[in-house]
């Protein structure tokens, strides 16, 4: 039993990586787009509206996106999230990112098309995993779960970050 949980494993470490590509790629095009942005221009109020996410959760990962705005509250600004809640499809709809705007609402539609598919993955792989688990507590058989914060290395690269590189 032992060797199917570090299948399993391997198959979550794999879509961890393919969706720290996507992640990646929505990171960079962020980038460029606040990098490209005329403050020249007082009417351009562009922005970010939402961010893409990967959460470890014990064995697995999530990927959520959150809606962030800005307020006031006196001379400070504060910085609010709010996650936007996964649907049961595993596939994020437009009609949930009203604030976006058209570029970002195709950006994230095209980062969607990818994760939803890697979230049905991840849903089936985690029913798989507990499965196991439990059929080996019930033939008494030793399982050594890991969790995935042990098994790959979370990327940090942040959008400054890559804003930064552009100046180069």
């Amino acid at each position: 039993m032992q060797a199917i949980v570090d299948a399993i494993y391997e198959e979550i470490d794999g879509l961890y990586k393919k969706t720290e590509a996507i992640q990646g790629v929505w990171r960079r095009a962020i980038a460029e787009r606040e990098f490209n942005r005329d403050y020249s221009d007082k009417r351009n109020i562009e922005s970010t509206n939402y961010e893409m996410r990967v959460e470890f959760v014990g064995f697995s990962f999530r990927v959520r996106w959150h809606e962030v705005r800005f307020v006031k509250n006196g001379n400070k600004t504060l910085r609010l999230i709010k996650s936007i809640a996964v649907p049961e499809s595993g596939k994020y709809k437009a009609s949930q990112f009203g604030k976006a705007q058209e570029w970002e609402l195709l950006l994230i539609t095209r980062m969607e098309d990818a994760l939803s598919e890697i979230r049905y993955q991840l849903k089936h792989l985690g029913k798989a995993h507990n499965a196991v688990v439990w059929a080996s507590k019930r033939s008494k058989q030793k399982i050594k779960t890991i969790e995935i914060k042990h098994r790959v290395e979370k990327t940090n690269r942040s959008i400054k970050a890559i804003k930064e590189s552009l100046k180069k």
